[in-house]
């Protein structure tokens, strides 16, 4: 009988569900229901393994960076050190902006497509960004509901709809609130190491998601956390020294963790920057976005555009928009807790920074990483990155405002304002998501007849090709097919650097009198244009059906012609012209070389040196035609080299030795109109993006390439030793040749690579060892 009821009693029993566990309960919720959001809102724009959003930079730049990431490891089997489709060669992984083993890296790798991945990588970075936001939220406010406002508000806000397609700033934001919270633990925990070391590993992934500008921004962040805390005990009455001994330590740890990590990634970066045009820093313009902030924004201006419009950004939608504002006022009642007072000050950093005249040419003039950074706008994923905060700290305090006994109330509210925010985020992401789409895939096979085309003749000959619709070097033309379809362009610059010399000699390429020649000389054969030219040295190829659905819509032509100047990618040139003076000088005069009449191309090179004629001697002297002084030429240290060269039959320009009544002009021509030659082309055996293999058949002269391989990190080598390669031509190569028979190897390893993998891999140790140590 006593069995009996108490099996009856066990029957009707109900679980014994924890506090802990209903907790954690809620918090799945919450964030299944963040991952649910984040994949209806964008399954219809992005979950598909054929097609990619014809807006922005992620048809016209994506594709082509991941394609060539895609074709590194599976085709060439290697690391994309240098890309060869792309401005007639250049470094690649040296790129700050290129990603290097980050989440969309992987999932470029693994989807089936290359359209996939690209789609996949923008969901991944607004799933990271909303969960890593929902945890930061939470351990602040400590409220499941508050933080699940937080974070719609991260990935749904005006500001990063801007940027959507920019991965170097969406993906560097989404790891910003997982940095804040292990930076935020390691201030407030005694056991501290173990957060501040995690924290230098997310910033370490900023920099491997090619998001080198947002570490600044962050850095920006973690600076003013820092600060905000160790002024704190001089309020307080705390203990300033041992707090600010902590703030040191973890600081410390957090950026040398990063640091050291993304050794790797930074070291060739910084090495490579040192040869584009942010060598100097950028032009005011270009950091203040154009003038954009040169003149101070009232601060009506600025609240105003936070609600209803991005700050003087020229896109559509607010920074934050009107529900997240409101809720964010509700915050403003608990300004006297801490967390809520330091993101309040950190907006007003911010706000001042747009409103004092002044300020942000301050910022550029006196500290050195600003006056390399565009786009200073961006600074505002600072303002962002706190409203989402306030705002979930005023939907707790609008919360708390309500009878808790009512559920339901507290329901309908957290329901209701969620539905606001996802409304007002899809009215922004809505032009993105209606915008067309195009068979990216398709296009690649079948549809894009004329790109196909180029593709079967690049099976037998290297060559490069160039559309006469792009006017200037930065245009997208013709990249989202040549990069796939492993074709190279003289143009389709990849990022905010370049280097200045190419640039120049594209610029000096558009001028109708130089258009053939000059592209010949980069191996230039064939140039797509949208309507019929009649230029000299171009004959019609063909016209191509057009293709609908490819983008930009001048990829398919329709008409193609082939560069009757166009020289092989490496060939002998019997004759050396040696331009002597300063830097300027030399970069000047070439084009005037190249351009004379007078001058043959194919068999004639033009090499550089500066006035002291530094790296020659008599007897390498002599592999050298003419020698042409230029202004700041005429080192008195080097007259003797001079002579010696004129007693040997050298030619100078002007001739300083002889007194010859002869125009400098008479001489110059005199001297090309005798360097006369046959094409002599050489074969070019092996080409991978890092290495290339010429053979020689015992030729003397120099071996000319339509190649940048004098940028530092490439070397040549003939059966083990290693030969000078000069800068040629304005933007090619030469390397000079003594009869030599066999394989001659170019091989390139990006400058600082070496010692940053070392740096890398011993921080990595350390971070292990540290890790382990803490949680012992």
């Amino acid at each position: 009988m006593k069995d009996h009821k108490e099996k009856k009693v066990r029957r009707h029993r109900t679980p014994d569900i924890s506090g802990s566990n209903k907790k954690k309960l809620h918090s799945a919720l919450m964030l299944t229901a963040i991952l649910v959001i984040t994949v209806l809102f964008f399954m219809r724009a992005h979950l598909t393994s054929r097609s990619v959003t014809a807006t922005g930079d992620n048809a016209a730049y994506w594709v082509a960076v991941y394609g060539f990431i895609r074709d590194s490891f599976f085709h060439y089997h290697s690391l994309y050190f240098w890309i060869p489709n792309l401005i007639g060669g250049t470094p690649f992984f040296a790129d700050a902006q290129v990603p290097f083993m980050n989440i969309n890296h992987l999932l470029v790798l693994l989807a089936p497509t290359l359209s996939l991945g690209v789609n996949l990588s923008i969901i991944a970075c607004f799933i990271i960004a909303g969960i890593g936001m929902f945890f930061l939220a939470r351990e602040l406010i400590k409220n499941d509901e508050a933080a699940f406002v937080s974070a719609l508000i991260f990935f749904l806000n005006g500001w990063i709809a801007a940027f959507m397609f920019s991965h170097p700033v969406t993906d560097g934001y989404a790891l910003m609130p997982w940095i804040f919270l292990f930076a935020y633990r390691a201030v407030n925990s005694k056991r501290w190491l173990g957060y501040a070391i995690i924290a230098g590993v997310f910033i370490a992934m900023q920099a491997f998601s090619g998001a080198i500008l947002m570490i600044l921004y962050t850095a920006i962040l973690l600076g003013l956390y820092f600060i905000f805390n160790a002024l704190l005990p001089f309020i307080s009455r705390g203990d300033p020294a041992r707090v600010i001994t902590r703030l040191v330590l973890v600081a410390l740890v957090v950026f040398g963790v990063g640091a050291g990590l993304s050794a790797v990634k930074l070291l060739p970066s910084f090495e490579y920057q040192k040869l584009t045009n942010r060598a100097q820093g950028l032009a005011y313009d270009e950091y203040a976005q154009k003038g954009r902030f040169s003149d101070p924004l009232s601060l009506g201006k600025v609240v105003t555009a936070l609600v209803v419009r991005v700050v003087e950004t020229g896109e559509d939608g607010p920074v934050i928009g009107l529900i997240p504002s409101v809720l964010l006022c509700f915050a403003l009642p608990r300004f006297r807790r801490k967390n809520v007072l330091f993101f309040l000050l950190a907006i007003s950093f911010v706000l001042l920074f747009l409103i004092v005249p002044g300020l942000p040419r301050f910022f550029y003039n006196c500290i050195p990483v600003f006056n390399k950074t565009r786009r200073i706008d961006r600074l505002l994923s600072i303002v962002i990155f706190s409203a989402c905060l306030l705002a979930g700290y005023g939907y707790l305090h609008l919360r708390s405002l309500l009878k808790k006994k009512h559920i339901m109330v507290g329901a309908a509210l957290l329901i209701m304002v969620s539905l606001s925010i996802m409304t007002e985020g899809y009215l922004r992401f809505n032009s993105y998501f209606t915008s067309s789409f195009y068979g990216y895939e398709a296009s690649l096979k079948e549809q894009n007849k004329l790109m196909l085309y180029l593709k079967n003749q690049s099976n037998k000959e290297l060559f490069r090709v160039t559309s006469l619709d792009a006017d200037n070097p930065w245009a997208a033309s013709l990249k989202p097919y040549t990069v796939p379809l492993r074709l190279q362009q003289m143009e389709g610059f990849h990022s905010g650097l370049w280097l200045p010399e190419y640039v120049s000699f594209q610029m000096v390429s558009y001028d109708p009198r130089a258009n053939a020649r000059l592209k010949g000389i980069l191996n230039v054969k064939y140039i797509t244009s949208s309507k019929e030219v009649n230029i000299t040295g171009f004959n019609l190829v063909k016209v191509f059906p057009e293709c609908e659905e490819c983008y930009p819509s001048t990829t398919d032509g329709p008409y193609l012609y082939e560069n009757l100047e166009n020289l092989p990618r490496a060939y002998i040139a019997e004759h050396a012209v040696l331009l002597a003076g300063d830097y300027q000088a030399t970069r000047q005069a070439v084009y005037a070389l190249l351009l004379h009449p007078g001058f043959e191309p194919r068999s004639t090179v033009v090499l550089y040196s500066d006035a002291s004629l530094s790296g020659f001697d008599i007897s390498s002297l002599k592999s050298i035609d003419g020698v042409v002084l230029l202004s700041g030429g005429s080192d008195p240290g080097v007259a003797n080299l001079l002579s010696a060269y004129h007693d040997a039959g050298g030619i100078i320009v002007p001739d300083v030795f002889s007194q010859m009544n002869i125009s400098v002009d008479e001489q110059l021509s005199g001297l090309l109109s005798s360097l006369r030659g046959s094409l002599n082309e050489a074969e070019v055996t092996s080409y991978q993006p890092n290495r290339v293999s010429v053979k020689l058949r015992g030729e003397e002269g120099f071996l000319v390439l339509s190649e940048k391989f004098y940028i530092p990190g490439w070397s040549a080598s003939f059966e083990g030793r290693e030969k000078e390669i000069f800068q040629a031509d304005a933007v090619i190569s030469a390397v000079p040749l003594y009869g030599e028979a066999g394989e001659l190897v170019f091989s390139y390893n990006p400058p600082g690579y070496n010692k940053g993998l070392v740096i890398s891999i011993v921080t990595l140790i350390a971070v292990v060892v540290g890790l382990v140590w803490w949680r012992r």
